[in-house]
């Protein structure tokens, strides 16, 4: 891959969209100059033409960054809900990525607890992911995961995976239970 400056903002198209709660949607992008590369736990600057920027973590595996990357994305302001608004086929500007990520490789061998809460959950799922995919460098694995309220949880559609990693356990937590959902 070319190398590229961080601070210039790539094009993206806007892949698909995933409603994760009422107020959380996951975006896959597809950088349209090539591929991308980053850690767990970096972030990147997301663009709205006319509009803004705002800084976003990225929510997927390096692994399939030659592809695409994805943000989850909390409605909060001028920027997120333009992004909101926005489809599959759309375009947005991604500067980056910035941070210094997860130190991976410092946990190999080691027991890990995740902890993370609301749209915090997005930051972690790359490292997450990196488990999943890496089974074998790492020792146990506890991921400890709370919301507001049931509706409120992340990757619903991945907790079953999560949850059944071998020498781990997923705990899910939430505040409060809204009459009438279980």
């Amino acid at each position: 891959m070319v190398k590229v400056n961080p601070y210039v903002p790539r094009i993206a198209v806007i892949e698909s969209i995933v409603d994760e709660t009422p107020d959380i949607k996951t975006f896959r992008l597809r950088i349209t100059d090539g591929g991308f590369s980053f850690v767990p736990g970096q972030f990147v600057m997301v663009s709205v033409l006319g509009v803004g920027e705002s800084a976003i973590s990225i929510s997927s595996h390096p692994d399939d960054a030659e592809k695409f990357i994805e943000i989850s994305v909390r409605k909060v302001g001028n920027v997120t809900g333009s992004l909101f608004r926005l489809k599959p086929g759309d375009k947005v500007g991604v500067r980056g990525p910035f941070g210094n990520g997860w130190p991976v490789d410092k946990a190999v061998g080691k027991d890990l607890l995740i902890v993370g809460g609301g749209c915090g959950q997005g930051a972690l799922r790359p490292l997450i992911l990196d488990v999943l995919r890496h089974r074998d460098r790492y020792g146990r694995v506890e991921i400890l995961y709370g919301a507001r309220t049931p509706q409120d949880l992340m990757f619903k559609y991945e907790h079953d995976v999560w949850a059944s990693v071998p020498q781990g356990c997923l705990l899910l937590t939430v505040d409060r239970v809204p009459p009438g959902v279980e």
